[in-house]
């Protein structure tokens, strides 16, 4: 981490994407912004490739992380966002036995947000991908702690148009004590700058656009926030 810096956001981003997919309105809206992603790491087999990795034109882990980081590099810059990156192995590339610790993953959060000092963290509701889903429990055990922030949860894209998990994912949050509060949508006019940001992302497009994947129009869909608290 860099030494101690004010920033109006920290986004939680659990691959390199998911942050300008989900957030891409409010970081254009918040320059100086900073985007955490935690799972940018090969495994212990970074030659190995995954058939996602293939449908975007790689040939290895080692090759889509370097070509990802440039992607990511370009997208934030038109945002004018700040990387941060973690080494935890994608799920994709972990190998059968390995594992992510949460307790790690949750000071690392705790970390950055210590560091950043943002003014409002955005995390993902954790829908469906393992490594969405162990974004949000890490994340969420840090604003358990940390209530002198504003904490959003952010819907992650594509994900969020399977029938269910967002309710199911509600009523969890409401069952272990969160109030979770739609906020009002951001105006369009970041819109645009959102949009030349996903392009950067040309790999995970192809990616999004080979037979049987969803396609990428939900990347350009209206971004949609809920804010958690606790009650008093």
């Amino acid at each position: 981490m860099p030494a101690a810096l004010a920033t109006p956001l920290l986004v939680i981003s659990p691959h390199l994407d998911d942050g300008v997919l989900g957030c891409g309105e409010m970081l254009a809206a918040h320059p100086g912004s900073v985007v955490l992603s935690l799972f940018a790491g090969p495994g212990q087999n970074p030659a190995v490739c995954t058939d996602w990795d293939a449908a975007c034109g790689f040939t290895s882990a080692r090759h889509a992380l370097a070509v990802r980081e440039t992607e990511d590099d370009a997208a934030l810059s038109m945002l004018h966002a700040l990387p941060s990156r973690l080494k935890f192995p994608d799920d994709q590339y972990r190998q059968q036995g390995e594992r992510v610790s949460l307790d790690e993953l949750a000071s690392a959060i705790r970390e950055a947000v210590n560091c950043y000092r943002p003014h409002t963290v955005a995390i993902p509701f954790g829908l469906f991908h393992r490594d969405h889903a162990l974004a949000h429990e890490a994340a969420v055990r840090v604003a358990r702690e940390a209530r002198d922030y504003t904490w959003l949860a952010y819907e992650d894209a594509f994900y969020r148009r399977i029938p269910g998990l967002l309710q199911q994912q509600l009523c969890v949050l409401a069952s272990t004590g969160w109030v979770v509060t739609p906020v009002p949508a951001l105006e369009q006019r970041k819109r645009v700058a959102k949009r030349r940001a996903v392009q950067c992302y040309a790999s995970q497009l192809r990616g999004l656009d080979s037979p049987g994947r969803p396609g990428r129009l939900d990347a350009f869909a209206a971004e949609a926030y809920w804010r958690l608290s606790r009650p008093a």
